[in-house]
């Protein structure tokens, strides 16, 4: 990956999480109006639904965050040596997935 693509990857997931407040307050509005059961059922359902939301971005962003210093750019900025004992120390390892 390069520099731009791991930027907007921060940049668009960060947006959408900053937002899910607005989702989880409209969920919160609609829990308070006396919904019927199956009105109930399917806010529960969302309220679940944003919290895995949640946590694939935070996933996301925390991959992206590591993967900053694992640029194409980053990369080729290192001289031979430093790259060479990044590789050999595992400095120089992409993150996994979890």
């Amino acid at each position: 990956m390069d520099d731009a693509t791991v930027g907007r990857v921060i940049k668009v997931y960060s947006g959408q999480r900053d937002d899910l407040w607005l989702y989880e307050k409209q969920i919160s509005r609609r829990k308070n109006a006396r919904p019927t059961d199956s009105q109930q059922a399917e806010l529960l359902r969302l309220s679940r639904q944003m919290e895995r939301l949640r946590a694939g971005l935070d996933s996301a962003l925390a991959m992206a965050d590591k993967m900053k210093e694992l640029t194409i750019e980053k990369i080729l900025a290192k001289d031979d040596v430093e790259l060479a004992l990044d590789v050999l120390s595992g400095k120089l390892k992409p993150p996994r997935p979890r």
